[in-house]
């Protein structure tokens, strides 16, 4: 997608402290989406690590787009969001913030993302998952489904829960997730752990890191990273527009 994801505004809440028993550094999260089954996953925008007008993605690979502040997953085509494809907790924690009620809706015009401006993530929520060695650690996940978040503020879920339905909520053009990573509340790309930075660097991490992920999901994520959404034949002329709408 080519509009920024904005961070929720909402004010800020008290809570209590979380205190997960941990000797690890940083925690490892799972995926967001199951992608080991019949539903096929694809990383399609990474953060830009480059906080200057210039973009750089961790990988060095030219997937991203100034200002992306995370990660995006994407499934195929619309039809395959309209099977149903659930969200799942990346990581235990407890529901800080959340937004319902955004229409799901490809957005195709600079007034259309002008009108969802302060909203762009959508539907979504922002989960403590605790403190690990200095940090605390936050997710944020954005463009649910309109109406299908399972959880509510406080609510205290487990990795691997139902949290809501993959949708089209927010500045988007495919239907995907959208994850932020923070750690004191500072962005952490979720593939290599690196912080964005307005020092010119060419340091690039070129694989994906184990270091904040479970093993489970470094796997699935290295075989997921493919450009190809699909392959085949089609007897008409195809564009975007067709094969979101599964049409090859």
């Amino acid at each position: 997608m080519n509009s920024r994801i904005a961070i929720f505004s909402l004010c800020t809440f008290l809570f209590a402290p979380l205190s997960f028993a941990s000797g690890d550094e940083t925690p490892k999260f799972s995926l967001p989406l199951d992608c080991t089954g019949d539903t096929r996953c694809f990383l399609q925008n990474l953060m830009d690590m480059d906080l200057s007008p210039r973009t750089r993605d961790p990988l060095c690979s030219g997937a991203t787009y100034n200002g992306h502040k995370g990660t995006d997953i994407r499934v195929r085509d619309i039809p395959t969001m309209q099977k149903g494809v659930p969200v799942l907790a990346m990581a235990n924690g407890v529901v800080l913030r959340i937004r319902d009620g955004v229409d799901d809706k490809l957005v195709r015009t600079k007034a259309e993302r002008i009108k969802l401006s302060g909203i762009e993530c959508g539907n979504g929520m922002v989960i403590d998952h605790g403190k690990f060695g200095d940090s605390r650690w936050t997710s944020q996940i954005c463009h649910m489904a309109k109406g299908s978040l399972r959880v509510k503020r406080g609510s205290k879920i487990k990795r691997g829960q139902i949290i809501g339905m993959i949708g089209l909520s927010g500045a988007t053009q495919f239907p995907h997730v959208h994850v932020s990573l923070r750690a004191n509340g500072k962005l952490r790309d979720l593939l290599t752990d690196a912080a964005p930075t307005k020092k010119p660097t060419n340091k690039c991490n070129k694989q994906i890191s184990n270091q904040l992920l479970t093993p489970e999901a470094l796997t699935e994520l290295q075989q997921m990273n493919s450009p190809i959404l699909s392959s085949g034949f089609s007897d008409s002329p195809m564009n975007g527009k067709t094969i979101m709408q599964g049409k090859v």
